[in-house]
């Protein structure tokens, strides 16, 4: 986990997203996206920030895809732990 610090507060944060509805609203010069959890967590980016998220999802998919191919033994995630989506 990574320590983030916005207007003086700072959290540790660790979310599994799974199957939770992912919406977003758009102000002028921020995207907000809303993880239905169960607890709500929401995530403000600026347009430099929401391309960096994109652009380290799609590299983070792209190797992901590429380790499961290569590894016989992976687990598909219905066969892994319980893990109950969209914890926060």
């Amino acid at each position: 986990m990574n320590l983030m610090m916005s207007e003086g507060v700072a959290v540790d944060v660790s979310v599994i997203v799974d199957f939770c509805p992912i919406t977003y609203t758009l102000y002028p010069d921020t995207v907000e996206l809303d993880f239905h959890t169960s607890t709500g967590l929401t995530i403000t980016l600026t347009p430099d920030g929401l391309n960096n998220l994109i652009d380290q999802a799609t590299t983070a998919r792209a190797e992901l895809h590429q380790s499961h191919a290569t590894d016989p033994d992976h687990e598909s995630p219905t066969e892994g732990p319980d893990i109950t989506p969209c914890l926060a």
